[in-house]
């Protein structure tokens, strides 16, 4: 039996790109920042709202929209959106995330959210990782952008988007 795809498929490169912006918020140590961490993300998918002062290393600055890929240990799936808000105070997240942003038009970020924690992708992550130990695992992320994902019509993405939440 055949089977024909509904869309095509286009490397990650295509619609994403990484930000890589960063910003160093021990600089400024009595400014609040909500800070997208690892840590945070385990314990409830919250953000937390922290001084500079209390942030030792340098963090990735979100500026819009963004999906946020844990690029350490991919066997632990970590995915979250982010979507700018009305909060006053800047947000920031843990390099050790993987900030893709739309170059396109078109885009449905919960699709693709849904898309990032499927374990399609997530295998692709696996098979990428490298590094000494299991618990210290990593993918480089420019080695990302090569992988292909599918890109519906934005009605499609929507509507996927919305059975999938």
């Amino acid at each position: 039996m055949v089977v024909k795809k509904l869309f095509q498929d286009v490397s990650l490169g295509e619609i994403f790109y990484i930000n890589t912006k960063s910003i160093n918020p021990g600089n400024t140590p009595n400014k609040k920042f909500w800070h997208y961490s690892i840590p945070a993300y385990d314990d409830n998918k919250e953000p937390t709202l922290d001084r500079g002062a209390d942030i030792k290393s340098n963090k990735y600055l979100l500026e819009t929209d963004s999906i946020l890929v844990s690029k350490l240990n991919p066997r632990i799936k970590r995915v979250w959106k982010f979507q700018k808000s009305d909060r006053h105070e800047p947000s920031i997240c843990s390099t050790e995330f993987m900030v893709y942003q739309p170059k396109i038009p078109n885009v449905d970020l919960e699709y693709y959210t849904q898309f990032f924690s499927s374990d399609i992708f997530q295998n692709k992550l696996l098979s990428l990782q490298n590094g000494t130990t299991g618990s210290r695992m990593r993918v480089t992320p420019s080695d990302t952008l090569s992988i292909p994902i599918p890109f519906p019509s934005i009605n499609e993405q929507r509507k996927i988007a919305a059975i999938l939440s």
